[in-house]
């Protein structure tokens, strides 16, 4: 709008109050006509840019780009953590049949760990944050030759992490005996008794306490000479050799003490149809030993022992040809030389070890 007169101090004010009434009204100066009513001999100068209103687009646009900005602050992504370092050790990497490996797993933070060696799985216990360890138990029997030892740990994320070991394993040079057996001893080797009495104990061997009970190198139970050594091949009444003895045999008279040769629980302690009056140790991590033919039982189920304490006496029950001490070690099932663990430490690394003031 051109004004050509100079408008008269009236005539400004009345400019101005409709300027404000149509502000007011919600109009801007988009949706609106402005009109001025003129005197005849007045000229109206334009407004001074320092006396017009703030149009009402400004504040909305400045509102506008503060929301803008709000918009695009973010929080920055967490990375997502590396994975896990996991180390695998093996105390033995060659093995003779029958006898015990063990393996420790290191990770740098906590981890579900699972594997196998060959076609068997394992069980690892927890024994402080991120270290694993289990042994491993050759059987007696077992074809020579290596095998892979596979660890599978995975992390709070799914991932997985696999590390490998190779096991060698070595023939054992057992040599074979035969024994001969009067027949109502012979009649113990009925198939159906031997495999009734198997599954129980498997049943047995197959529960896992999850803590180390014994924490000292191991000691014989009692007795003298070995009379038929672990590992031995046995053939029965002139047949073929199509078993092995599965424990240690120690000379002994009838009454002698069989004492405890490391800290443990009696799970076990019954008359048994082949094995005789029985006892059985649970000394945790998968680990047992048992005792055969006793003429007495000096200990029941759930009694926690140490090493050295009295478990029975020396008898000839159950599948046996004269009195001797029968002596037997279990490891997830697989029975291994007894005489190993009396030679030097097997278990977790000693730093591990239970601490006689807690246990």
């Amino acid at each position: 709008m051109k004004v050509t007169q100079q408008a008269n101090c009236g005539t400004i004010a009345a400019f101005c109050g409709i300027v404000a009434a149509l502000l007011a009204g919600g109009c801007t100066p988009a949706e609106a006509e402005l009109v001025v009513p003129l005197a005849a001999s007045a000229t109206l100068a334009p407004a001074s840019p320092t006396t017009m209103p703030t149009p009402s687009f400004t504040a909305t646009a400045t509102a506008t780009a503060t929301a803008a900005a709000a918009a695009t602050a973010l929080p920055t992504p967490t990375p997502t953590a590396q994975p896990p370092d996991v180390a695998l050790s093996l105390s033995l990497k060659q093995v003779v049949q029958g006898h015990v490996t063990t393996v420790h797993v290191t990770a740098s933070r906590l981890v579900t760990v699972t594997g196998r060696v060959g076609d068997r799985s394992l069980v690892l216990t927890e024994l402080a944050d991120g270290e694993y360890w289990t042994a491993i138990g050759i059987h007696a029997m077992a074809q020579v030759g290596p095998r892979e030892v596979l660890i599978q740990a995975f992390d709070e994320l799914g991932r997985e992490i696999r590390k490998r070991a190779t096991l060698d394993v070595a023939a054992g040079g057992y040599v074979t005996e035969t024994i001969n057996l009067s027949p109502e001893t012979a009649a113990l080797l009925d198939p159906a008794l031997l495999e009734a009495e198997r599954e129980r104990l498997e049943a047995l061997w197959a529960k896992l306490t999850p803590r180390q009970l014994w924490h000292d190198v191991w000691a014989r139970p009692g007795g003298g000479d070995t009379t038929s050594g672990f590992g031995t091949r046995r053939a029965y009444g002139g047949g073929p050799a199509t078993d092995y003895h599965a424990g240690q045999d120690f000379r002994a008279e009838k009454s002698d003490p069989v004492m405890a040769p490391a800290a443990g629980v009696v799970v076990l302690a019954e008359p048994l149809d082949v094995r005789g009056n029985s006892v059985w140790l649970d000394h945790g991590l998968g680990v047992y030993s048992g005792y055969f033919h006793l003429s007495e039982i000096a200990v029941e189920v759930g009694q926690a022992v140490e090493q050295g304490d009295l478990l029975g006496r020396v008898g000839s029950t159950g599948l046996s040809t004269g009195p001797h001490i029968h002596w037997e070690v279990r490891v997830h099932g697989i029975a291994v030389d007894p005489l190993e663990w009396t030679e030097h430490w097997i278990g977790p690394p000693l730093r591990l070890r239970i601490d006689d003031s807690v246990r």
